[in-house]
């Protein structure tokens, strides 16, 4: 499998910008028999280069790959968080890599699940509905119709039909986000 190992370089205060768990994670995986794009392996090892230059090698490199390798505290860094991100918007697999290369599935972040189904939910509307007429609702309006779908959708767990309700808590969901949109 084609992977992208991923994980936080720039926390480091030793300035070995975690290349040493980067390497050892490539070469276990390697090992197993996936082809792996490792970062560290990149630019030759510089480190000081314009955060665009590490950004468009990200944007060239991610869509060839099959999956993404998270190493652990993969958390804590914004780009390997992105990099997660981008694959899992593209509807690639993403593994954690524990010691040994071995690769588990990823549990979902909560945030990007949100994210993913607020555009699936925008995507929907804009077929039924005038594009972008969402934008000039005041955030009163968004709230409002939120709560209504949130009420529904608890009415409707109550007779026990899930799928209905679990749309309605989606375009809650979409809602609240847009008052937070028209807000800012």
């Amino acid at each position: 499998m084609k992977l992208y190992l991923s994980g936080p370089m720039t926390f480091r205060s030793d300035s070995d910008w975690n290349y040493p768990a980067f390497n050892a994670a490539a070469a276990e995986l390697r090992e197993a028999g996936h082809d792996v794009f490792n970062p560290a392996e990149s630019f030759g090892g510089k480190t000081s280069l314009p955060l665009e230059t590490y950004l468009s090698e990200d944007f060239r490199i991610l869509p060839t790959m099959e999956a993404i390798a998270m190493l652990p505290q993969w958390k804590i860094s914004k780009h390997a968080t992105l990099e997660r991100f981008i694959m899992r918007y593209m509807g690639k697999p993403v593994f954690d890599v524990f010691s040994g290369g071995i690769l588990n599935p990823s549990l979902p972040e909560p945030w990007e699940e949100a994210f993913l189904t607020v555009r699936e939910v925008m995507a929907e509307g804009l077929k039924k509905h005038a594009q972008d007429s969402w934008r000039f609702e005041p955030e009163d309006n968004h709230l409002d119709k939120s709560a209504r779908h949130i009420l529904t959708a608890k009415l409707i767990r109550d007779e026990n039909s899930p799928p209905d309700g679990e749309n309605h808590l989606r375009n809650a969901l979409c809602r609240l986000s847009m008052a937070v949109a028209r807000r800012a």
